[in-house]
């Protein structure tokens, strides 16, 4: 028998790619441990009672939201502190975290991200050769510089993003654009290849998952329809949530000028109401990924627009895929005005009016 797995997920599509990977994992043999950790995507009333319909995976919830919230709102001090006695404190905090050490020390770890306290806290127990996953955009940002950032890896508090010396591959669908620092652990990751190998019957349950086949969202067929993907910069401190607003607006309002219907997806993450802000749009739920309807036949778009966000890549229903700002999201928190011209800019410049 084979080391099992264990992956730890804080999104929907952490959730998505983990599934896809037990599956081809549970043709070999292999035990796989899925852990869900649901820090801030909203959750589906209906997710939680489908799990237990996936046969090739044990999954483990372990979202507490609340906890993560609150550990948000304290002091960056306490913070460092928890960080560097996390093995002490967590449990103290979260005590079901002790369920998952022994399980740290025995399985192959695949995390999504390295940053959140649960993950650091597996981090800690586990043995060297943990993989990490790619987290959107940011797996390819280069490592913040300065005397916090050289103070905290002195004491043993590592930049994000594979940087910890006990994580020794990074699995992305880009390997070539990681960063220098971190180039040498980079391993090309083919969700699409993956996906593929999945049968159909198991495919429709992975889809089942997040949503019933009667609630799969529908768009005719139509030259002038674009799917617009939201982020939510404003709870990562990119800009205010009035700001957001704006961004999404100059989007929706440029392509209706054009005669262009635009269905608006938000992040599942992403506590905006658009409903009522944008009352003439169509808006879809934000409770799953939005990869999960490159397996049905439902959709058809011809255009998918975001604004910086590796997720338009990802969708197959589509036949142009854009992102408006070629810029890393902490540009809109540094730069908001010349930010959103250029997402005007980038609106002309692919060809609208004409699709």
């Amino acid at each position: 028998m084979e080391t099992p797995n264990l992956f730890v997920c804080c999104t929907y599509f952490h959730l998505y790619v983990a599934l896809a990977m037990a599956w081809k994992s549970h043709q070999k043999g292999e035990t796989c441990t899925i852990v869900l950790s649901l820090t801030r995507n909203r959750i589906s009333e209906h997710l939680l009672n489908r799990l237990s319909t996936i046969t090739w995976a044990r999954i483990l919830d372990h979202s507490d939201q609340g906890l993560y919230h609150r550990i948000e709102q304290f002091h960056p001090l306490k913070k460092l502190v928890l960080n560097l006695f996390i093995n002490a404190l967590y449990p103290r905090l979260y005590p079901r975290a002790e369920e998952l050490r022994p399980l740290s020390r025995s399985n192959t770890i695949y995390l999504f991200n390295d940053f959140h306290y649960l993950s650091r806290y597996i981090i800690k127990n586990a043995r060297p050769g943990i993989i990490l996953m790619e987290d959107g955009n940011n797996s390819y940002g280069p490592v913040k510089s300065g005397l916090a950032v050289r103070l905290k890896k002195y004491l043993g508090i590592h930049p994000r993003f594979g940087r910890h010396p006990r994580i020794t591959r990074i699995m992305v669908q880009r390997p070539r654009e990681l960063p220098r620092d971190i180039a040498h652990k980079g391993e090309k990751l083919d969700i699409t290849e993956i996906l593929n190998a999945i049968p159909p019957s198991d495919m429709a349950k992975m889809v089942g998952l997040f949503m019933a086949p009667d609630n799969i969202p529908r768009a005719e067929e139509s030259s002038n329809t674009a799917l617009l993907l939201t982020q939510p910069f404003y709870q990562f401190g990119r800009t205010s949530e009035s700001r957001q607003i704006r961004i999404y607006k100059c989007i929706t309002d440029t392509l209706q000028a054009h005669g262009i219907r635009v269905i608006l997806k938000p992040h599942p993450s992403d506590r905006v109401d658009y409903g009522a802000i944008f009352p003439n749009l169509d808006i879809w739920p934000a409770e799953f990924p939005i990869e999960i309807l490159n397996h049905t036949q439902r959709v058809k778009f011809k255009l998918a627009v975001g604004v910086n966000t590796s997720a338009v890549f990802n969708v197959r229903f589509t036949e142009t895929n854009i992102n408006l700002l070629r810029e890393n999201d902490r540009f809109i928190q540094n730069h908001f005005h010349e930010a959103l011209a250029n997402i005007k800019g980038n609106l002309k410049a692919n060809g609208f009016p004409r699709i």
